[in-house]
């Protein structure tokens, strides 16, 4: 969490996606402006992220590393396998 204003250098992985969440204040990346409510995010490949808060800003930073299990997407389930989708839906009907 950064709770601040002035311009602020964000340490990043790279090798992880950031996602940056405004919760309050207005936040300048790269001449592009994201008000409160907002959300944007970093691909992996940069140690850092240069942002600019006006006052009294909040921001949320959140990294995540990229997945290397399989994906399998059934409605509103997400899973490693059809089968588990299966049986996710037999445990929400049962």
């Amino acid at each position: 969490v950064v709770d601040g204003s002035g311009q602020v250098d964000l340490p990043l992985d790279g090798e992880a996606t950031a996602l940056m969440l405004i919760v309050r204040g207005t936040c300048t990346v790269d001449g592009v402006v994201f008000g409160a409510n907002r959300a944007f995010y970093a691909p992996p490949g940069e140690a850092s992220m240069q942002v600019t808060l006006a006052a009294s800003t909040k921001l949320v930073v959140a990294l995540a590393l990229p997945t290397t299990d399989p994906v399998v997407v059934g409605g509103p389930f997400v899973m490693t396998s059809a089968t588990e989708i299966a049986r996710a839906y037999e445990d929400f009907l049962h």
